[in-house]
């Protein structure tokens, strides 16, 4: 189901690139049509950009004293750009018209929502899951009686 995933993500991306340029009416000499790999490479980069937080995305490419020498490895700056401009899940011109009975509201979402659905179906956690408190943030009160007796005390 991944391997698919990321075939219609290339698809749709390449098909996206193309359509907006027909619409602007120039060609992107930027773009260079992107595959599997590239896509895979470009989502690996996210995922690393999450666990490893710069200030701005720049950074992640710099080459002076670069924390991050596998991201400029795998991808320039400009493709990483080019390919966050022009990304998409779903086929444009096949979306449905919001005045239609068959509109979806996520059409442009559907092709990773159906992709999540299908690891809910894959991993059901067991009663080994645990949920760290510091991991969820939390700026309200705690009140309690256990409070106010600690109080009078």
């Amino acid at each position: 189901m991944t391997n698919n995933f990321y075939n219609k993500l290339a698809e749709e991306t390449n098909k996206y690139a193309a359509l907006s340029q027909r619409k602007a009416g120039t060609a992107d000499n930027n773009w260079e049509g992107t595959n599997v790999e590239k896509i895979q490479a470009f989502i690996g980069i996210l995922i690393y950009m999450g666990l490893v937080d710069l200030p701005e995305i720049e950074d992640y490419f710099q080459g002076d004293f670069c924390v991050c020498p596998i991201v400029r490895q795998v991808m320039t700056l400009k493709r990483f750009k080019k390919l966050g401009q022009y990304l998409h899940l779903s086929d444009e011109e096949e979306r449905p018209d919001q005045q239609s009975a068959d509109f979806d509201i996520q059409y442009k979402a559907r092709p990773a929502l159906d992709l999540m659905d299908k690891f809910t179906q894959a991993y059901i956690p067991g009663c080994g899951l645990a949920v760290d408190e510091a991991m969820i943030g939390f700026k309200g009160r705690f009140f309690s009686e256990t409070v106010s007796t600690w109080k009078a005390n």
